[in-house]
């Protein structure tokens, strides 16, 4: 086995959106020399794209540790942070809740300000909106996003751009936030796993079915009638599994049938 080649053909794949073979390819380089902790971020989320979370939690907290041990608080805080959101989203909220904690203590530990400070804000938004505060979600998520564009960060703008318009919907404040211009343009920044995700991909693969958009739906016209998915009951492991749906759906149809059926 050519390590240095699986691992060259782990992160090419990553980079297309070939799931499964950047784990395979990963996996083997791994078995063959331990990745390093950038790789095996790459591999953990390869790993959640095939809704294998074992797998998934188990390369974040090894990237976790590597990154601790080599002083890169920041990134470690980083990865605790996705190790809480998946354990968050899979109903257990005490594991979360020390993840959240341990990346909290971290990055307490030093003076830099960086990006994951509006990582960290992912819980605490979470958390607002779970409890109906859609005002201080709303106000949470925008600080986020303030971070975010400091840092160039798309991944990080998406998800607090994205519960933004969220919370202000909730809120009753308002239905559509953007064009479809302005989302079509935006549509690609949106990170695995998320709703922006989710909506990047139905962009992509039927975008002119698409009557209508806004943060929380999308609105097809098919077969003389119209279809609305609701982004906004998309949530968790459920994210996932959607974006599946739309990549493999042959046509709208399809993907409607799909969805009407429970499959999700």
């Amino acid at each position: 086995m050519d390590a240095i080649a699986e691992l060259k053909r782990g992160r090419e794949s990553y980079a297309n959106s070939a799931w499964s073979e950047a784990f395979e390819s990963l996996s083997s380089a791994d078995r063959a020399a331990p990745l390093g902790a950038e790789d095996l971020e790459l591999l953990a989320r390869a790993a959640y794209m095939l809704g294998r979370d074992d797998d998934y939690l188990s390369g974040l907290e090894r990237a976790h540790r590597i990154h601790l041990d080599a002083g890169e608080v920041a990134s470690a805080a980083r990865c605790a942070v996705w190790v809480g959101h998946n354990l968050l989203f899979r109903g257990e909220r005490g594991r979360a809740n020390g993840w959240f904690s341990r990346g909290q203590r971290m990055l307490e530990s030093i003076a830099a300000d960086c990006v994951e400070r509006g990582y960290l804000l992912i819980p605490v938004w979470l958390e607002q909106m779970g409890a109906g505060n859609y005002e201080a979600a709303h106000g949470t998520a925008a600080e986020a996003a303030g971070i975010a564009e400091r840092f160039g960060d798309r991944d990080l703008l998406c998800l607090a751009r994205d519960d933004q318009g969220c919370a202000l919907v909730k809120q009753g404040r308002v239905r559509r936030l953007v064009t479809d211009e302005q989302v079509a343009r935006a549509g690609s920044s949106g990170p695995p796993g998320t709703r922006g995700a989710v909506r990047a991909l139905l962009l992509a693969r039927f975008g002119p079915a698409i009557r209508r958009l806004e943060w929380d739906s999308v609105t097809f016209g098919s077969n003389g009638r119209e279809v609305r998915l609701q982004l906004d009951e998309i949530t968790g492991p459920l994210v996932r599994r959607v974006e599946h749906l739309v990549r493999e759906a042959p046509d709208l149809e399809s993907l409607f049938a799909a969805m009407k059926g429970g499959h999700a």
